[in-house]
């Protein structure tokens, strides 16, 4: 009779331990956020994400596959990297919503997602003009000039980008510190096209002062940088440049023009 007893002692204890186990495994069933330091042992509830970026979670626990679904796509967009199970997520537009990622036995965890503004602003250093399909060189000087005194933004210039989705939002042009009162904020759109067979370039559309201008950034030819104390905190140098052919190509005395482009040399 004792012996009966014992055994059904060891089968209870032997069910108990299994449950928990079972438990444990939920318990360990999360997400957690890949950045510059992961915390693959850190749950994650909740991300705020900027809309001009992306953002990847990992996954503890769970047994492969898994299955990601998000609670708005027109807020954000998610997927599965299979080979190495993690969630890539793609900003759409401001907004809140969820994301859910299911294992193969149904078990599900669960996080919000906060999709927030994304800002850039860019400062001007120099304004240089560069030209195509003028061979004289006292015309070319002359457009030169007038690319120049044309421009939007002088040398203390800033513009402002603030993103409220991916691709569009609104733009603050600032032409100099001295008319800083002076700025309306006007739209802009952007769009990813690509330049060679290698390298694909964010291209902005913008109305300003009744002109379109068609910008884009890009990597300077010269990497040296004439604000020495602006490149040791780390601010980038880079082009803005400003495509503004159209402009002067209809001008009779440029018509022989093939290219002008506005380039403000600054960091962001």
């Amino acid at each position: 009779m004792k012996t009966k007893h014992f055994i059904m002692f060891l089968l209870f204890i032997s069910l108990g331990m299994v449950s928990c186990s079972d438990n444990d495994d939920d318990e360990q069933f999360f997400l957690y956020q890949i950045g510059g330091i992961t915390f693959p042992d850190k749950p994650i509830s909740n991300l705020m994400i900027k809309v001009t970026n992306g953002e990847s979670v990992g996954i503890t626990g769970g047994v492969a596959p898994y299955t990601v679904e998000t609670g708005d796509e027109a807020i954000v967009k998610a997927r599965m990297n299979e080979k190495d199970n993690y969630v890539m997520i793609s900003p759409v537009q401001l907004g809140r919503t969820y994301l859910v990622v299911k294992d193969a036995n149904g078990l599900t965890t669960q996080i919000d997602i906060k999709i927030v503004e994304g800002r850039l602003s860019f400062s001007t250093y120099s304004i240089k003009v560069k030209i195509k399909g003028i061979s004289d060189d006292e015309k070319r000087k002359a457009l030169e000039k007038e690319v120049i005194d044309d421009s939007d933004m002088h040398e203390t210039g800033e513009m402002k980008f603030v993103y409220d989705t991916n691709n569009s939002g609104m733009l603050t042009i600032i032409p100099s510190k001295d008319e800083a009162l002076d700025v309306v904020p006007v739209p802009f759109t952007r769009e990813i096209r690509q330049v060679d067979e290698k390298t694909y370039l964010p291209f902005i559309y913008v109305k300003y002062n009744g002109v379109d201008h068609v910008y884009y950034f890009t990597s300077p030819e010269r990497q040296q940088v004439k604000d020495k104390s602006s490149h040791s905190i780390g601010l980038k140098y880079y082009w803005l440049v400003d495509d503004v052919t159209k402009i002067y190509k209809n001008k009779e005395v440029y018509s022989d023009v093939t290219s002008v482009e506005r380039i403000y040399e600054g960091s962001y």
